[in-house]
């Protein structure tokens, strides 16, 4: 389904344009960890020598972390933040005490002295015992701004070795509200993890994928295989349901399970899952899952996970995509959920004596965490109603009217509400929220600002 744009609006102190971002092809910066050249522009720090030697070791980069310290690797560079916003590491990490389950991986930020922030970590969860591609999201943090000359990644940490085939950093658009999966190349199944349960303890064990034109093949030993991805970051509201196209190599007669967790419960239960049946056939089969029927899918997705079959046998899947509704709408369209206006617009109701306080929100047009900040907003019936009480306006980071009003704003997403005082004939900001919180936290500083 064609989604609208989202909250397209012009600006509280200015009259501004409506951009179209053009999204061409991602600028990619690939460092190849397979050439020894590439290699040697690496330092590391902390490697466990008893694991063996640091560096390019038969075709790979390779380091050690202990128990010490976690070893991590780092490189000059010589970019603009605004240029990438993904950082991809194709790698495969062995924990000799622990053939399976996960560890995490990490990414640190620099300031403009070259040192590194200890605040800025980004933590994410790489699989052990497979070669898989780690996706860590730099544009998350408050601190991927402005020129970078040097990165840090840290591939294990906890103890184990990584074996690192490449780093790339690429710019990646604005998420879509229902994305669409097609396992049909590596880079497709990034954030994905492929394996099964172990029957005796529980966890997640990785197994090796098959990858072609025709989708992603794997095998499994027992009667769980999964597919699972812990960071989704979906709306539910925006999504009503979700086709798992796939086949199995025997044809047996068995279930296919769709489960989910929310952020305000972020364990993975019966109580939110979806069982259908899968057909005793070879051919390609499409599971639909109906998601918006059911009572659980609400609010913010965190974790998915998916049963394609519950035998052990070879499965192969196509493609996951979920189907969404429509957004907020665009600024002048008759069935908008949010009436988006200009500062003159503002102005005019106040001369009329139509008060009431102002919601205004910063975001950048383009921006993939703005657009998931705003795709939040869209699906959150009680911020959609409470708007309604407000002159809402939605400024964007890089126009001057936002540096006038909010002198120490930070580039990232942020919401505020503002009251007008009449004595002094401007307005007064009561709470503003930054980054995540404008997400989770709208709803409770309208309606502060609305009771007083």
């Amino acid at each position: 389904m064609k989604s609208k744009g989202f909250i397209l609006v012009q600006t509280l102190l200015a009259t501004a344009l409506l951009h179209t971002p053009l999204h061409a092809q991602s600028k990619r910066l690939v460092f190849n960890l397979t050439d020894p050249n590439e290699a040697a522009r690496w330092t590391t720090e902390f490697h466990d020598s008893s694991q063996g030697a640091a560096g390019f070791q038969e075709g790979l980069f390779r380091l050690a972390s202990g128990p010490d310290a976690p070893a991590f690797m780092e490189r000059q560079v010589d970019f603009d933040s605004g240029e990438y916003n993904r950082m991809t590491v194709d790698m495969r990490v062995v924990n000799p005490d622990n053939p399976g389950g996960l560890v995490g991986s990490a990414a640190f930020l620099f300031d403009d002295n070259g040192m590194v922030i200890p605040e800025s970590r980004i933590l994410t969860n790489t699989p052990v015992g497979v070669r898989t591609s780690v996706v860590i999201r730099l544009d998350q943090s408050v601190f991927w701004t402005g020129h970078v000359n040097r990165i840090r990644f840290d591939p294990v940490w906890g103890v184990g070795r990584a074996y690192i085939a490449s780093i790339t950093l690429y710019l990646e658009p604005p998420p879509a509200p229902a994305p669409q999966y097609y396992f049909t190349n590596r880079e497709t199944t990034a954030g994905w993890m492929i394996g099964e349960f172990d029957e005796q303890s529980s966890l997640f064990v990785a197994r090796p994928t098959n990858i072609d034109s025709n989708g992603m093949a794997f095998t499994n030993t027992g009667p769980s295989p999964v597919l699972q991805n812990l960071q989704t970051n979906l709306n539910a509201d925006l999504i009503t349901s979700a086709e798992l196209v796939l086949r199995n190599a025997q044809p047996i007669s068995t279930t296919a399970r769709f489960f989910w967790s929310t952020a305000e419960d972020p364990d993975v239960s019966n109580e939110r899952s979806i069982t259908l049946p899968v057909a005793p056939s070879m051919a390609w089969q499409t599971l639909r899952f109906d998601l918006g029927s059911h009572p659980g899918w609400a609010g913010q997705i965190g974790t998915i996970i998916i049963n394609p079959t519950l035998a052990a046998g070879s499965t192969q899947v196509r493609s996951l995509r979920f189907e969404g509704i429509e957004g907020l709408g665009e600024r002048g369209e008759e069935d908008a959920l949010v009436t988006w206006r200009t500062h003159s617009e503002v102005g005019r109701e106040l001369t009329s004596g139509n008060y009431k306080p102002l919601l205004v929100l910063i975001t950048m047009d383009g921006n993939p965490f703005s657009t998931e900040i705003e795709l939040d907003l869209a699906g959150n019936q009680r911020f959609l109603q409470n708007a309604r009480e407000f002159h809402a306006v939605r400024m964007q980071y890089d126009d001057p009217a936002t540096a006038r009003v909010f002198t120490d704003i930070y580039r990232i997403p942020v919401l505020a509400t503002m009251t007008w005082d009449f004595d002094r004939r401007e307005w007064e900001v009561r709470e503003r929220l930054i980054g995540p919180e404008v997400a989770s936290d709208s709803v409770s500083i309208m309606e502060r600002t609305l009771a007083r």
